[in-house]
């Protein structure tokens, strides 16, 4: 009777902790699918942004090869400013940072929700990486002040018709090539962040196979 009772006993102990489990798991479950979507919806306005700056880009472009730069280079001065830059995609990965870093990803125990897990963080470690590599490339742009006369720019009143700092056709080529890489890094921001929602939903769809919480 007393194997029996501390047995009871010790069952009724593994049943609870497993529900318990169970239940942390689901709230693990619910919160990544909060992120998820907080994700895509970020995504999907970075992504139209990034496209305007690339069309912003071909214009810019077409004005660098063009003779009117050399006698007025404010419009294109205006367009190097308006498209050099860019918002960070910034992933809401808090639940996937606790479930990797307290050892609660042991909680999930449908392996394929898992492994889509790893992959959609893969790709927004990848987007973190290569929008580090792109704020670096923004700090090689000091060398259009040897081009575009800034100091006028600054009076609204004078800037019709400044010509180039320099008509050299290294500087000039140099700028060409500064704005024809820009676009390609935005073109590359962008092929990751749509893998990211891509990955993301995957992710969703697992979930909710697996999971049943929509």
């Amino acid at each position: 009777m007393l194997f029996l009772a501390v047995f009871c006993g010790f069952f009724a102990e593994y049943q609870l902790e497993h529900k318990i489990e169970k239940d942390r798991e689901k709230q693990f479950m619910q919160s990544l699918m909060g992120d998820i979507k907080k994700d895509a919806e970020q995504s999907d306005s970075l992504y139209r942004q990034n496209k305007f700056f690339q069309r912003l880009s071909d214009s810019l472009l077409i004005m660098l090869t063009g003779k009117e730069i050399n006698v007025n280079s404010y419009p294109a001065y205006k367009f190097w400013n308006s498209m050099i830059g860019f918002n960070d995609f910034i992933p809401n990965d808090g639940t996937i940072q606790q479930l990797k870093n307290s050892g609660a990803l042991r909680l999930v125990r449908k392996q394929e929700v898992v492994n889509r897990l790893m992959d959609y963080n893969k790709v927004t470690e990848l987007i973190k990486i290569h929008q580090s590599v792109m704020n670096g490339y923004l700090l090689q742009q000091f060398k259009k002040t040897e081009l575009f006369d800034a100091a006028r720019f600054a009076n609204e009143n004078d800037r019709a018709n400044v010509p180039l700092i320099s008509n050299d056709r290294k500087l000039l080529s140099w700028g060409y090539e500064y704005i024809r890489g820009w676009k390609g890094m935005l073109g590359v921001l962008n092929t990751y962040i749509k893998n990211a929602k891509a990955k993301g939903e995957d992710l969703m769809e697992s979930i909710n196979k697996e999971y049943h919480l929509e």
